[in-house]
């Protein structure tokens, strides 16, 4: 069975050099030491050398932290982070209500407003022509936010995605 639609999450580590110690929870003088946490938002560059000494850079988007390994005796700090649809892997969907003639539209509004909730900062977009679909007959098994995503791109060819602003 091919599916219809789908859906992308993306994630990233970030190596950070800690060789002064400024990510280690014991430094005092610290002022990011105690903004290591979930959820902080993180917008990685990459660089490329064009010509020599000429660096165009880029973001690779948005992504948000997840876990944080600042080992004591290391020179290196790192964070692994998700995107907004990786991020939302991790936070539970239990909304189990029926709904009918439902739009596909409204359908990504439901689980999208139930996430925001718990993840405020979340921004979505919904295509407008998603609002015209309508869905007979919808239902939510206990989940993740994600996995209701996934499940509703499974009903039409859509693609459901972060852009570089985490949307």
């Amino acid at each position: 069975v091919e599916a219809l639609g789908g859906v992308s999450a993306n994630e990233v580590t970030v190596i950070l050099d800690n060789t002064d110690r400024t990510f280690s929870i014991t430094n005092k003088e610290s002022p990011f030491a105690r903004q290591l946490q979930r959820n902080r938002k993180i917008v990685p560059w990459l660089g490329a050398e064009i010509v020599p000494g000429e660096i165009e850079w880029y973001t690779l988007g948005t992504y948000w932290s997840y876990s944080w390994d600042v080992p004591y005796d290391s020179p290196t700090a790192s964070v692994k982070a998700f995107d907004t649809i990786g991020l939302l892997g991790t936070s539970p969907f239990t909304q189990h209500q029926v709904m009918t003639n439902a739009s596909i539209g409204s359908l990504i509004d439901f689980v999208m407003n139930d996430a925001k909730k718990t993840l405020g900062f979340l921004e979505w977009v919904v295509a407008d022509e998603l609002y015209d679909v309508i869905i007979p007959y919808a239902w939510f098994q206990p989940t993740n936010h994600a996995a209701a995503l996934r499940r509703i791109s499974l009903c039409y060819p859509m693609h459901i995605y972060c852009d570089r602003q985490g949307r």
